[in-house]
């Protein structure tokens, strides 16, 4: 009898280590499916944050990232700031979102709230405190499964209270005054590579 419970047991651990190896953590699927946001990640040397066990992650698409191209001209401290806002440090599947006013706030990783903007009872946008309402991030796909939380898509960047001058120039088409030269963070998007061929990209149909 003890051998076969312990047959038994060392199957179940066995299947438990091929299925932890077959699922892929936070940070393995937005690298693999969403590589801007991977780079501001690498860049900002964010990455191990959203590793943590039970996140949640709001990634927005490459398009909308390379749209922001205000990003690379951040301070260091600002980029990280933004990259931040787009985590929270718990489980958060849209069936246990919020809807309604004063309940509907989250705190992310930056130290700033987040708010869940409902259509029909339903999350349909999770908006920054520098996203004017035309502006709003809205969700593109949901509750994608991670090994270590889950990841719900935005068509937007976040961007935090105290970011709207930045908004309104990326929206406009036009850099902030002060704010032409690259950050150093900034510098190591930009010689890597992928920002720039992004940017260019997108510059096309703009």
């Amino acid at each position: 009898m003890n051998i076969k419970i312990s047959a038994v047991f060392s199957s179940l651990l066995l299947s438990g280590v091929v299925a932890d190896e077959s699922c892929k953590s936070v940070s393995e699927i937005v690298c693999s499916d969403y590589k801007n946001f991977c780079g501001l990640l690498t860049a900002t040397g964010t990455t191990d944050d959203f590793d943590q066990d039970k996140v949640t992650v709001f990634v927005p698409t490459d398009g909308a990232v390379s749209s922001m191209d205000f990003l690379v001209s951040l301070e260091d401290e600002k980029l990280t700031e933004v990259v931040l806002y787009h985590l929270y440090e718990k489980e958060l599947p849209t069936d246990k979102m919020e809807c309604y006013a004063g309940y509907n706030t989250i705190g992310m990783a930056s130290g700033k709230d987040s708010r869940t903007v409902c259509v029909d009872e339903l999350p349909a946008y999770q908006k920054g405190g520098a996203n004017p309402k035309e502006r709003r991030p809205a969700f593109v796909s949901t509750n994608i499964e991670a090994c270590n939380g889950i990841i719900h898509v935005l068509d937007t960047v976040m961007l935090p209270n105290g970011y709207q001058d930045y908004e309104v120039a990326a929206s406009s088409g036009s850099s902030k005054s002060g704010s032409n030269s690259a950050s150093s963070t900034g510098t190591r998007l930009l010689q890597s590579g992928w920002f720039a061929i992004a940017a260019g990209i997108m510059s096309m149909y703009l």
